[in-house]
């Protein structure tokens, strides 16, 4: 058996040994404690942050808000603006014309020149297009009827001198190719047609009678080429071999 000596060794180990494990034991309890009680801190004081902020943050953005002001107070319920009273209209003598460089007082300018002119110069263009298809029209019109007959009689239905030259020409003489009549106030180019004769031959009268492109004149014309029986001699020399025949009616 040990001796008492061995027991009380023992006993000192078995004790040291409890001790130590005890002490262990409570240390990191403690550590734990103290880790936990720091954790809890600290999330405290961001929670605590936090809202302070919020506090803070509320007020700011309801006086970003509302405007500057003197204080909160004035922000939340800020004075009405007075309300301007309408401009009176001008009298019409008292408008101003509108100025070139726009001044403070001045209209503003119109849409037109604010465009550099845009509406202006389509409407000019427009315009030039539709004279130059225009003209052109004219120009192959006037082309057939010249095409017609080497002599060309341009009245108008209502114009006595007119029917005094139509009567000489297709009445009193007999001419093959017979003569072609326009009359100008029933063709639809009519009034452009008499333009143009008057551009090109200097005659804007009726009748205009035209032989081998050219004007001998109107009906006082025709009849004193008639009158002093000239006119037969005219017609040959200016229409020449196209000219088929051309006398006078047996019956006139």
């Amino acid at each position: 058996m040990p001796s008492g000596r061995r027991w009380r060794v023992l006993a000192v180990f078995i004790a040291s040994l409890v001790m130590l494990v005890l002490y262990f034991s409570a240390d990191s309890r403690n550590a734990r404690t103290r880790d936990f009680y720091a954790t809890t801190l600290r999330q405290t004081k961001i929670q605590d942050e936090a809202e302070e902020r919020a506090r803070t943050a509320g007020p700011l953005r309801d006086v970003t808000k509302a405007g500057p002001g003197p204080a909160p107070a004035d922000v939340a319920h800020p004075p009405k603006p007075e309300a301007l009273p309408h401009p009176k209209p001008a009298a019409h003598g008292d408008q101003k014309p509108l100025a070139a460089g726009g001044g403070g007082d001045a209209p503003g300018p119109s849409p037109a020149a604010t465009n550099g002119g845009g509406s202006a110069e389509g409407s000019a263009s427009a315009e030039a297009k539709e004279k130059e298809k225009q003209q052109n029209a004219v120009d192959i019109e006037l082309g057939q009827i010249l095409k017609r007959s080497p002599i060309i009689i341009f009245s108008k239905s209502y114009c006595r001198f007119s029917k005094r030259a139509k009567a000489i020409l297709l009445a009193k003489y007999h001419i093959v190719p017979p003569p072609f009549v326009v009359e100008l106030d029933e063709h639809p180019l009519g009034a452009a047609l008499q333009n143009e004769l008057h551009r090109r031959t200097g005659r804007r009268t009726v009748p205009n009678v035209l032989i081998s492109g050219k004007t001998i004149g109107g009906g006082d014309e025709v009849a004193s080429l008639d009158a002093k029986g000239e006119l037969v001699d005219t017609l040959r020399r200016m229409v020449g071999k196209r000219l088929m025949k051309a006398e006078l009616r047996r019956d006139s």
